[in-house]
């Protein structure tokens, strides 16, 4: 009786210790794909799990909310600090909306996204996507 108990005590703590630990969801660029040629202005589009899309309101901190950036050719930063401001190339889906139509120059590019929560500072770990594409005249 005392092995089945601890038994159980053990799958329970487990299992909630694997739970407080998942990462909030996650988000994948869904368009362009992975490698594809495209013509600017280029849409953009995310698609989330377990996450529930709002707008920007520089102030709120909901676990599982928040809004979208879009990184053109920059690393996510490591420090993962405050990315309202311009610390580095980025475009904000402020409005919560899950694309955006962005000017792209010729060449080879990285794009990043990274999602945030209202107030504009990134969960951590980070949760982000990147694809690379070519962009043609």
């Amino acid at each position: 009786m005392k092995k089945i108990l601890l038994t159980s005590l053990v799958v329970l703590f487990t299992a909630s210790y694997s739970f407080a630990a998942a990462p909030a969801g996650m988000i994948k660029i869904v368009k362009p794909k992975n490698g594809d040629k495209v013509t600017s202005p280029v849409e953009i589009c995310f698609e989330t799990t377990g996450l529930t899309l709002e707008p920007a309101d520089n102030k709120s901190k909901n676990e599982g909310k928040g809004h979208h950036h879009i990184l053109i050719d920059t690393k996510v930063p490591r420090n993962l600090k405050y990315v309202g401001g311009k610390s580095f190339k980025m475009i904000h889906l402020n409005g919560g909306e899950p694309c955006r139509s962005v000017k792209i120059a010729p060449g080879d590019h990285d794009i990043r996204g990274l999602f945030t929560y209202g107030d504009h500072f990134p969960y951590d770990p980070a949760i982000t996507d990147s694809i690379f594409i070519e962009v043609t005249e």
